[in-house]
């Protein structure tokens, strides 16, 4: 497997973020770029050496190897005044709530995937999920899931799970900044500096990620681990089931993914 030419209509932050990836794993790639902002444009020229293919932009469809779709959910229709006789590329969408078929009927192609980051993908720890048409073929899911790997870690599951994963992971990264926020300011209350509380609070939750990972127990048994009785952890336990921590973040999370599901079209 071979990637050899990207194209990238819709050069925003995720389009910019993922032409970065690719370019720090495949130096040698190159770019193609359709983007209506000039300025956006002039950038990727400059600091990726990509074509400006925008006055023509189906050629970015037969002749790059894989394409990444990152316009924004209102312009997808603009994409059907791109669409060649035949597409040679592989399709590489992460528009929100844009379904697979939409691609298969805008493009007459089946060697789509669609996929979900988050801006985490900016220093390469995005989780990706990916959902590949039925029929695509090995090839496309070996380029797709290279290019995934160049900013995360792939994560395959089927298209009907995507507005859960938005829920979980799209959206998931806010409730995660939220918490540090919260137990930073938490820190602050007990006595710490806010920036230095923050640090603490980060190596902590590193830390616990390691271990969990690195002991593969379940976080409920894990738990007992710390909390011996009558001690200073059961405390802080006791006040978040006080205030329904497990079922706010269910709830978040429940409610990112209905909002995802309304807008699949």
């Amino acid at each position: 497997m071979e990637i050899r030419t990207v194209g990238c209509v819709g050069f925003g932050m995720m389009g910019e973020t993922l032409v970065k990836g690719i370019r720090r794993a495949f130096p040698d790639v190159q770019f193609m770029v359709v983007e209506k902002v000039r300025e956006r444009v002039q950038r990727a020229c400059e600091e990726y050496g990509a074509e400006d293919t925008t006055a023509t932009p189906a050629r970015v469809f037969t002749e790059a190897d894989l394409v990444i779709l990152a316009v924004k959910p209102q312009d997808r229709d603009a994409l059907k005044g791109m669409a060649p006789p035949e597409t040679r590329a592989v399709l590489f969408s992460i528009i929100a709530g844009t379904p697979i078929r939409f691609f298969e009927e805008t493009f007459g192609t089946r060697e789509i995937v669609r996929v979900m980051p988050n801006i985490a993908a900016m220093v390469r720890k995005a989780p990706m999920g990916m959902s590949f048409h039925p029929l695509a073929s090995e090839e496309t899911r070996t380029r797709a899931l290279a290019v995934a790997r160049a900013v995360g870690t792939p994560f395959e599951i089927p298209e009907r799970l995507m507005p859960a994963f938005t829920g979980l992971s799209g959206s998931g990264i806010a409730y995660v900044l939220s918490f540090l926020h919260g137990m930073a300011l938490a820190g602050t209350m007990a006595g710490i500096p806010y920036t230095e509380s923050l640090r603490i609070v980060e190596a902590l939750v590193e830390g616990t990620v390691a271990l969990r990972r690195e002991t593969d127990r379940h976080p409920e048994e894990m738990l007992t681990w710390v909390t011996s009785p009558a001690g200073t952890t059961i405390q802080g336990v006791h006040a978040l089931e006080g205030g329904a921590f497990k079922a706010l973040l269910m709830d978040a999370v429940k409610r990112a993914a209905d909002r995802a599901q309304e807008f699949e079209g």
